[in-house]
């Protein structure tokens, strides 16, 4: 769950360091550019990519559909002594997924996938190839006190040729400059010949408060377990994340994130209070950081769900794509509008791209039982049933993978739809009318009635 803003003039305030990276840049241009160069000569025609699509055939090779060489950045370890560290290695490499996706010319892995490798053995090779990522960055972090060592380390994942390794130990409020620091240290090693002027649009400036940035690195840590206790964990960090720096573009992002998950969870007794608060959040952030991906994706789907607004939502998505076209989230809920809009082929087409863009979704749930909505507007009872139960299975827990279930098992004319739905409404009493309308904004009457007949089907009372 991708997050974050913090765009600015890093390399101005720098320079020492900068130059200092140059002298690391030139040494490794030539051996990376050599290396890319060999590999681009062997990669697949574009063409022969884009027509590949992940199937039993094609596992064996991992996954082809990137034709520019990507990056996968690994879970840090944490080697701390003191065991609740593991939020800031995480907040670290999270924010070098973020600050890497800001460029265009390469792809970024998605932080589920390369987090699903948390305290597997690290062999690069086979980590490349699975993930079909080019370059893997992994390493540790050490906090002792107000010190912070951090570890990074750069591998050639098709060659397993370590590219560079770096040791940085700071203070605890530099660690903001040290995240911008490595990754420009990858980019200069990946791509060379960048200009200037798109990478200082990357970096991001330094947070007013470190310690709300703090806050917001453990709330994150939550919101990624998204649990309800979880959930109620994340709002203490932001409020006083909000209290130290209110205008932190970050904190108002995940205070959307957070309201977001909660209202569709149901676990609140207002969704359209939760919501609204939740389009607050991300209307704010995005008016703090209007070239954030992340508060400009936020804003279009809370944009759909508060004010029913089909085509601003769109346009916003689409425009968080161009900020990111490695934000598997944005095509998400790119296609989560489109399939409340009447749009369901294309909606399913979106819901594919982000499967791709990162194979261990977090919210699979969500984005299975979404796919499972597109087949049953489009008709295809059987193939809608199939993935509502690919969805539950992937999460029990999820109460919206449940609904969806329900409501198509119940539409095939499935006996077992009573059952499905005795369990949803144990996990969820309030599961009513007001739910529906309030968390389910179809824009054409049949697709709402479609979806409605299905629980119907399965003895659902509307209350």
């Amino acid at each position: 769950m991708d997050f974050f803003s913090r765009l600015g003039e890093w390399a101005n305030a720098n320079e020492g360091i900068l130059q200092g990276m140059a002298m690391l840049a030139a040494a490794l241009a030539v051996v990376i550019s050599a290396a890319y160069r060999g590999l681009a000569r062997r990669s697949p025609a574009a063409s022969d990519v884009a027509a590949r699509t992940p199937d039993a055939s094609s596992s064996s090779r991992g996954p082809t559909l990137l034709d520019r060489p990507a990056v996968a950045v690994l879970p840090f370890d944490d080697l701390s002594e003191n065991s609740d560290q593991q939020y800031l290695a995480d907040g670290l490499a999270e924010e070098l997924i973020t600050t890497l996706s800001y460029w265009r010319r390469f792809p970024v892995i998605a932080r589920g996938a390369t987090f699903a490798y948390r305290g597997r053995d690290k062999d690069v090779r086979k980590i490349g190839h699975e993930l079909g990522a080019r370059y893997v960055l992994e390493g540790s972090v050490r906090r002792e006190g107000d010190r912070t060592r951090v570890t990074a380390r750069l591998f050639d994942a098709e060659l397993a040729n370590q590219l560079w390794t770096e040791r940085f130990e700071r203070d605890i409020d530099d660690l903001f400059l040290l995240q911008d620091e490595i990754s420009r240290k990858i980019v200069e090693g990946i791509e060379p010949e960048l200009g200037r002027a798109e990478m200082d649009r990357a970096f991001r400036t330094r947070p007013e408060s470190m310690d709300g940035w703090d806050a917001c690195l453990q709330a994150a840590f939550h919101i990624h377990h998204g649990t309800r206790e979880d959930l109620a964990k994340a709002e203490g960090l932001l409020d006083r994340a909000l209290e130290l720096d209110p205008d932190s573009p970050l904190a108002h992002s995940l205070n959307a994130l957070r309201c977001f998950s909660e209202s569709l969870q149901g676990w609140t007794a207002d969704p359209p209070r939760i919501l609204a608060k939740a389009n607050e959040a991300a209307r704010r952030a995005h008016e703090l950081a209007p070239r954030d991906w992340l508060s400009t994706s936020l804003l279009g789907i809370t944009t759909l769900w508060v004010e029913r607004n089909y085509e601003e939502g769109i346009a916003l998505e689409r425009r968080a794509l161009e900020l990111n076209p490695s934000a598997a989230s944005a095509y998400q809920f790119l296609g989560c509008i489109l399939q409340f809009d009447g749009q369901p082929r294309p909606a399913l087409e979106a819901h594919t791209k982000a499967q791709r863009l990162n194979p261990t979704l977090q919210s699979a749930a969500l984005a299975l039982s979404d796919i499972a909505v597109c087949h049953l507007l489009m008709g295809d009872d059987d193939a809608a049933v199939a993935m509502a139960r690919r969805a539950v299975k992937s999460d029990p827990s999820n109460a919206r993978a449940r609904q969806r279930l329900v409501a198509t098992l119940g539409q095939a004319g499935s006996e077992e739809a009573r059952a499905e739905l005795k369990i949803l409404m144990r996990d969820q009493p309030g599961f009513d009318i007001a739910y529906v309308d309030a968390t389910y904004p179809f824009r054409r009457p049949e697709d709402r009635d479609r979806f409605v007949a299905g629980l119907r089907n399965a003895g659902w009372s509307e209350r």
